[in-house]
Parts: C-alpha cells; structure tokens; sequence
C-alpha cells in the first residue's frame, strides 16, 4: 500500500474514533486540555524532534543544552497550569496536604541543585518536574478526576498507537531507528523502543481494565454507544500487544502481563477478602521459591534476558564507584552529565544515558537520603490504595496493580524521572486525590 494512502487511512481512522469518543460527552472541562498536551509530549517525543525528526542524536539528549522550542513550549503550559489551579487553591492544598511525602521530595530535588555540578541545567530540568507535577495537580482538581484520567488516557492512544503502526510500516524514517552498528530498532512516535514499550504498557494496561470492567457489567451494555466503545477499546489491545511485539520490550511485556494477573487476581471473592493477607502470603511464597529454587533466574529467562540483564549489572557497578558523597548523591539529574558520563561512553559503544535501574538511578542522583524519601512516598502511596480499596475496590485494584508493576518495571528500568511520562501516569492514578467532592469551575 503506498505510504500516502496509509497515511489518509490512519488519518480517518483517527478522526473516527475520537469522534465516537466525543459523542460520549465525558464530564471533563476545556481546562483538561492543558494537561493533555503535556501528556501528549511525554509520551511521544519533543517537541523539536516533531519538527526536525532527523537531526536529534543520542548526544543531544545528554547533552548540557535544551531545545528553545521545546522550553517555551512547556513554560506557556506551566504558566496556563498555575493559573487555572490559582482557582482551584482550596483543593490543590487538600492534595498537598494529602501527600506531604511526595512534596518532600519534590522539594528536596530541588535543594539538590546547590551541590550538583551543573546548577544550572539541574534547575531546569527540576522546573520541568515541577511543570508535571502542575499538570498532575490540573487534572486531580477537575470536576471528575477518574474520568478526565480516563479521557486523557483514551486519546492519547486514540493518537500514539495508530501513528506508530503508521510510522513503524510505512514511514520508517520516523519509527525505526537504525543504530550506528546496525539493527533495527522499532520506535513509533517515540525516541527509542524501551520508550515505546513503557507507552504500551501503560495504555494496554488501561484498556485491558476497561475491558473488564465493561465485561463484568456487561447487562448495563444496551446503548449502541457503549457496544462500540467496547469494541474500540479491543481493537486497542490488539494494535497494542503488537506494537508490544514489534518493539521487542521485555520488561514492558513481563510487566504488562504481571500487572493483568495481579488485576484478575484481586477480583477474585477470597483475595477481595482477604487483601492483606493474600500480599503478605504472595511476598512469603517469593521469598521461600527464591531460598529453594533459583526464582531470579527463571524470570529473568523468561523475559530473554541474561542474569546479567544484558550487561547492565555491570553499568550498575561502575555507576555506583562514581557517587563521591552516598548521602546526598550526585544532585537532581545530573549525574549523566560532563566527566561521569565521558568515563561511562569511553567504556561503552552503545552510550547509555541511564542506570537501568530507577533504585539506582535515585541514589546516583539523590543519594541515601533521596532513597528514603522516595520510600516514603511508596509507603503513603500504598496506604492510600488500601483507603480506595475501601471506598472504589475497582478503581483500587487498578491502582494497586499499577503499583506493583511500576516498582518492578524499575528494577530493569529507570521510571522515576520526575518529568518522565511514566512517573506522570503514575502520580496521576496512584496519589491521594482526596475524597472531597468537587466544585464546579467555570469552563
């Protein structure tokens, strides 16, 4: 098929299914816009990478400059987000106050600029964390969270899994990525093809939930309206398991399918009972196979990768040797710049820009005490899932499924980065929103 026809057919295919979507009249506001935007940018590519596909390098991510374009770009969105939640300062502080860790954390991220050895690309890469978490704080006070989430969730995928089956098949200039010694990477609308696997994860994840949920209430499916949303929600988690499998994403596919499990695990009457418990016996179980058989090894097998996690222990090894201080870490985001990052390239071809590691990557940066504040927010994280699992069991299992995933998609994967998308999609699902019912603002 010529590429222009496919092109034209991805095109209507688009507009059909945001069509359908638009006919649904989701409660959410022009504000959400905003958010959406950002998070359309996260999960795709820069700005400047849209409009120059070609001339962005490895070197350009790790380098000490940022793109003008892609900076004003998010500092006109920042500046909208503070103003719309300058009306909302009532419930914006009932979720500050409702994750007193999280902000910590932020806020020592920030202190941390004064020791890193690069301030200034430090700071603005922490204004850039803090411009997610305003996005964040934009869509937890709208009218109705769950279903702005929703909504952002749905047309993101709307958008990013039809242009990467486009790009992947029939404009590979731009979603295939052909490395320096050969080999063909699968990137999509994104930049590298572990990149691809985290934005399909996260969406496969959400319409597989969707599924479910309008499987079990299937009765309550009589409207035509909601008979296609299902089918479209399908059709999604088939382009997406084979985007999954296009891009070759281990971790992401593991990840996924442990994230599913651990969903149709929780629905079932027993384990509903009996929650604590059953992840109290889950931790024992792992803990007794890891003492009787080699249970690391097995899984790691079966995501085809080495012991080694295809050499990466090794990086971890020598990324640690370079941490002078281990209390307070290298500073926020800055570690893969100048000297450090020269001796690690100097060693390695294929140029990491990253520990593989999100644990790791926190203490390289943060050091001891950016670990134990993180633990912290994990902590007030979980306890706020068991609240929701009280009061909304089914949006709580999602939450709780998603948790888990993440921390285990972090042990292989870096995902902590304050402005990465899988950190935003991760505080917009699993942070307290606080149970006030909302006002309606103007829209």
């Amino acid at each position: 098929m010529p590429s222009e026809v496919a092109a034209f057919l991805c095109s209507v295919f688009i507009l059909t299914v945001f069509a359908v979507d638009f006919k649904r009249k989701p409660n959410v506001t022009i504000s959400h816009w905003i958010p959406f935007i950002w998070f359309l940018i996260a999960s795709s590519r820069p700005v400047v990478q849209w409009l120059y596909p070609n001339e962005a390098t490895t070197m350009d991510i790790a380098s000490l400059s940022s793109s003008k374009i892609d900076a004003t770009v998010l500092t006109i969105l920042i500046i909208l987000g503070i103003v719309i939640l300058s009306r909302r300062i009532k419930d914006c502080n009932q979720i500050l106050i409702n994750n007193q860790w999280l902000v910590f954390m932020f806020l020592y991220c920030g202190i941390s600029v004064i020791w890193s050895d690069y301030s200034l690309v430090s700071l603005k890469r922490w204004f850039r964390g803090i411009g997610t978490f305003i996005m964040v704080l934009v869509v937890l006070t709208e009218i109705d969270p769950l279903e702005t989430i929703k909504t952002m969730f749905r047309r993101c995928a709307f958008l990013m899994i039809p242009l990467s089956i486009l790009f992947i098949k029939y404009f590979r200039d731009l979603g295939v990525y052909y490395g320096e010694f050969g080999g063909a990477e699968y990137v999509g609308v994104t930049t590298h093809k572990n990149l691809l696997g985290r934005l399909c994860l996260i969406l496969g994840f959400y319409f597989f939930w969707e599924i479910n949920e309008r499987w079990k209430n299937k009765k309550k499916i009589n409207v035509t309206a909601d008979k296609i949303g299902l089918f479209i929600n399908i059709i999604f988690l088939v382009l997406i398991f084979w985007l999954l499998r296009t891009a070759n994403s281990s971790t992401s596919t593991g990840c996924l399918i442990i994230a599913i499990c651990i969903l149709l695990l929780l629905n079932i009457p027993i384990v509903k009972r009996n929650i604590n418990m059953t992840i109290f016996l889950l931790v024992f179980i792992l803990f007794i196979l890891s003492l009787i058989i080699d249970i690391e090894n097995i899984f790691v097998t079966s995501l085809n990768r080495e012991m080694t996690f295809t050499g990466r222990t090794e990086v971890w090894s020598i990324c640690l040797n370079l941490v002078k201080n281990p209390l307070i870490g290298t500073g926020f985001e800055s570690f893969w710049l100048g000297e450090r990052l020269k001796i690690i390239w100097d060693r390695y071809w294929w140029h990491p820009i990253q520990a593989h590691n999100g644990y790791i990557e926190v203490y390289l940066e943060l050091g001891i005490v950016g670990l134990f504040l993180l633990s912290g927010v994990m902590f007030s994280i979980y306890k706020s899932i068991r609240k929701t699992l009280v009061n909304d069991f089914q949006f709580g299992c999602f939450q709780l499924s998603f948790f888990v995933q993440y921390l285990i998609y972090n042990f292989t994967e870096s995902a902590f980065g304050l402005y990465s998308f899988f950190w935003f999609v991760f505080l917009l699902i699993c942070i307290n929103q606080s149970a006030e019912k909302r006002t309606c603002y103007s829209k």
